[in-house]
């Protein structure tokens, strides 16, 4: 994705016109995403390189010690300090690589982060979900922490790109009222939904029958009450949400289509939250389809958004070849 043509009504695009991937799936070793795309990106020209959309997690000081002692299975496990200077030297590295925007932190602040979140804000039913998004939440606590430490912002900044964020943490800077500055400062800022999640910063007295959990999860409601209410640049649009909770991507993309700026896209398998795309998955299809008929004001881009659980687990040579043949097959419905 292009940034200058963010927020512009000059230029309309038919469908997908870039390809990326986001560190989610090398989330204990970003790198490798570098590396990854770097050997993707060999056959292709730069105009179509694929994109990364770093994640800025932070390496645990409780955790270091498990590096510094060499003990494999703990310090596997641990994400490394993303920081500007090392993104740099990955793209020493792996030269024909390119960061397309940073995703910022999940939780806004303190409260949110280590005590909200994981312990009240996600639902409780069905049980097992519940304990799983509360395994997720513990783990994002020790990986990334709040987004009022804005080192997501500043890496960004650092970088010359823009941020995708949750809008949680978009309304939590704009009641601070440093929404603004952060504005100024980035490429663009565009908003994403999530589950119906139920974060403190999103109670809003003056929006009369829209709930927390619309504003986190719901790309319509987002779009009047975040995008236009703070002049953003656009919508992530997080179709791997979306199938989550059982919506049809489809049918929200002919409403958002005119502040669609990206999409993340991974399995529509209701028991592989961002599990591996498979080709030919019928919702996924569907939808794709659907983007090969719309035009969008701006270039849109498609990441797919995977599980590092999942994918840490593939040898790397059969990473190269699943996220090429999936980014291709995007790619040929688009052609249509």
């Amino acid at each position: 994705m292009s940034p200058e043509t963010l927020g512009s009504s000059e230029r309309s695009f038919r469908g997908i016109q870039q390809v990326e991937i986001t560190t989610s799936g090398w989330l204990f070793n970003p790198e490798e995403a570098f590396a990854l795309t770097n050997i993707l990106n060999s056959d292709r020209s730069p105009d179509r390189w694929v994109g990364i959309e770093v994640y800025p997690t932070v390496s645990p000081k409780a955790l270091e010690l498990a590096k510094k002692l060499g003990i494999p299975k703990l310090s596997n496990g641990i994400p490394p300090k993303v920081t500007p200077d090392l993104v740099r030297q990955w793209q020493r590295d792996y030269p024909r690589t390119r960061v397309s925007r940073i995703h910022l932190e999940f939780s806004f602040d303190s409260y949110e982060t280590y005590f909200h979140r994981p312990i009240i804000g996600e639902n409780i039913r069905p049980l097992r979900e519940g304990i799983k998004q509360r395994f997720f939440q513990l783990a994002w606590v020790a990986f990334f922490g709040p987004a009022t430490s804005k080192r997501g912002a500043k890496l960004a900044q650092d970088l010359e790109v823009g941020v995708n964020a949750h809008t949680n943490v978009i309304e939590g800077f704009a009641k601070r009222g440093e929404l603004d500055d952060l504005k100024r400062k980035l490429k663009f800022v565009l908003a994403e939904n999530e589950r119906p999640y139920r974060s403190p910063h999103l109670k809003r007295l003056n929006s009369k029958g829209v709930t927390s959990q619309q504003l986190a999860s719901d790309p319509e409601v987002i779009r009047k009450e975040i995008i236009d209410r703070y002049g953003l640049d656009g919508l992530l649009l997080g179709v791997d949400h979306l199938v989550q909770i059982g919506k049809n991507p489809a049918k929200v993309l002919k409403k958002t289509a005119d502040i669609t700026r990206a999409i993340h896209l991974a399995s529509s398998r209701q028991d592989q939250e961002h599990g591996t795309l498979e080709i030919g998955d019928p919702k996924i299809l569907e939808f794709l389809e659907e983007v090969s008929k719309t035009t969008f004001n701006g270039q849109v881009s498609a990441a797919l958004d995977l599980n590092p659980i999942i994918f840490r687990a593939i040898p790397f040579r059969q990473q190269i070849e699943i996220v090429r043949n999936t980014l291709s097959w995007i790619e040929n419905t688009q052609q249509k």
